[in-house]
């Protein structure tokens, strides 16, 4: 069923991740000593260097004072760059006391934290791979060397396996989640112990995948990352007898390390916190608790946002999409459409992905290349579903539209979705494939003396009078001029809204019109369609599109 690797592991972490019991095998509170404290100190410490070794470094002029860092926000005033020679030394040193005992756990963590924050990635994985100290923090390490590398699958594994076995607070802080949610999301997540927010942090996960098209989740990965750098770095603040303030490590989380600063005259700089690193909000900008139907991302982040880049693939896009149900017997079909014309993405792969919970991925279809606008459709079971739409090119580039599907009601006088359809094909749909194949691949539609539609009505016998009402409402002009092909009927002098009656063709009731568009403003409106069968019963639904000016 799942597309996704690891899918069996997962699933044991989120039963063991907050519930196993067993004793602290690392005191990962501990206070530094020895080698590694001496090389801490003196590197971060202020102390007398060669001449030819100082630098004057200032943090809001782009300097990077200790090679990249959360304590670069600090780079003002009296502090010197690190030449390259000493941060040379600096990891040579951490590496060589690691080296010395790597069954000691902080030693080799600070080495290993070292070379991922001053990016010597591949040495940082090289000292992890060496790590012979308690299992599941070893694989904590290796997890974040790997991460840095740009290897998000080989750290997931790490992260996920280290996590099962780590000790209980610790693996409770890192895959804690509140500081991503909404308010409301928080405060109901925040009453519940480590234990009970197994469910809701699967949940949360899996909104915020970037792809499901692709193995893993690298935004969980990053927030691991940033979590457990958190915990390393806590020792370097006590030895330099310094704190960070609260909203820091919320900030880190949310955003990652600090890279840019800002300050002003008489007062205290500014710190912008990943201004660079977090381009794309991932996390959904509607609240958990509103359901699938309330789904909705907005990608941009800014500087208040969550925010994330992902390493290994970029830049990320939103793509125009355009979703639709209907009813196919006793399961619900799902239509999808996608229109990359116009999309800065080379020749790409696009694949429609249907998941109906975490770590679960029943339909998978594509790829489709070669095609400016690319549609799918697929039947499903009658359940609410997250519906994905993703597209990749040679160089990595990458786009998805996401948005959440409830089912249709399943008895009664039903509508389907509304079809918006491609303004070039001029003859209208005589069924539902034809419409499928003619369907808009965004909901943005560009001037034009008229859009054509498709939908269907279900719950009704052959023959039995159905009264239809289309009414249109936004921009400043809330009303059609006319309807024109499909129902025979003009309204010269404009309406809000145009009704009529027909018999219905069978219990399932197609109807294709075109609808006059030509005297509306530029903006954003609602189609209402209402139907009623004359025995009281009625159905409504509502497609949303915007037109251009």
């Amino acid at each position: 069923m799942t597309r996704k690797t690891l899918a069996l592991l997962a699933l044991m972490i989120g039963i063991s991740v907050h519930g196993h019991g067993h004793a602290q095998e690392v005191d990962w509170k501990e206070r530094l000593e020895g080698e590694t404290y001496a090389a801490i100190y003196q590197y971060y410490g202020n102390t007398p260097r060669p001449l030819d070794e100082m630098t004057e470094c200032l943090a809001d002029e782009g300097d990077i004072c200790y090679g990249g860092d959360h304590e670069d926000q600090g780079c003002y005033d009296t502090v010197g760059c690190r030449t390259e020679g000493q941060i040379v030394r600096f990891l040579e040193r951490l590496k060589a006391a690691a080296l010395e005992e790597p069954g000691v756990p902080h030693p080799i963590a600070q080495a290993v934290y070292a070379h991922t924050r001053l990016r010597r990635t591949a040495t940082a994985v090289d000292l992890a791979t060496q790590c012979a100290s308690v299992e599941w923090w070893c694989d904590l390490l290796r997890g974040l060397a790997h991460h840095h590398r740009g290897m998000p699958e080989r750290a997931e594994e790490y992260f996920r396996r280290g996590l099962v076995g780590a000790d209980p607070e610790l693996a409770c802080r890192l895959a804690g989640v509140g500081e991503l949610l909404t308010r409301r999301d928080r405060n109901s997540y925040e009453d519940l112990d480590c234990e009970s927010r197994t469910e809701s942090e699967a949940r949360f996960w899996w909104l915020a995948d970037p792809m499901f098209s692709m193995p893993g989740n690298d935004r969980w990965t990053e927030h691991i990352s940033r979590r457990f750098e958190l915990v390393l770095h806590e020792p370097i603040l006590w030895v330099k007898r310094g704190q960070h303030p609260p909203q820091h490590e919320v900030s880190v989380v949310r955003r990652g390390q600090n890279d840019s600063w800002s300050r002003k005259p008489g007062r205290p700089h500014e710190r912008w916190t990943g201004k660079r690193a977090a381009r794309y909000r991932f996390t959904p900008a509607s609240a958990i608790a509103d359901g699938l139907r309330a789904l909705n991302y907005e990608l941009d982040a800014g500087l208040d946002d969550e925010g994330y880049t992902p390493a290994t693939y970029g830049p990320f896009l939103e793509l125009p999409a355009q979703f639709a149900r209907f009813k196919q017997a006793d399961s619900l079909l799902v239509a999808a459409a996608t229109d990359l014309e116009g999309i800065p993405l080379g020749p790409s792969r696009t694949a429609f992905v249907a998941s109906d919970g975490p770590e679960s991925f029943p339909v998978v279809l594509g790829p489709v290349s070669g095609q400016a606008r690319a549609v799918f459709a697929a039947t499903l079971d009658p359940e609410p579903v997250v519906i994905s739409l993703e597209a990749m090119d040679e160089s990595r580039a990458a786009g998805r539209a996401r948005g959440g599907l409830l089912p249709l009601p399943a008895d009664g006088l039903v509508l389907s979705d509304v079809l918006l359809l491609d303004a070039r094909d001029t003859e209208l749909p005589e069924g539902r494939g034809e419409a499928l194949a003619m369907m808009f691949g965004k909901t943005t539609l560009p001037p034009a003396d008229e859009v054509s539609i498709y939908s269907e009505i279900y719950g009704v016998e052959e023959g039995q009078p159905v009264q239809i009402a289309i009414s249109l409402v936004g921009g400043d002009r809330g009303v059609f001029t006319r309807i024109l092909r499909g129902v025979g009927i003009l309204s010269e002098t404009g309406a809000a809204e145009v009704s009529w009656t027909e018999p219905a063709s069978a219990s399932v009731h197609p109807m294709a019109l075109a609808l006059d568009i030509s005297r509306l403003d530029a903006g954003d409106y609602e189609l209402r369609i209402d139907v009623s069968d004359g025995d009281g019963n009625t159905a409504a639904t509502i497609r949303r599109f915007r037109l251009e000016g």
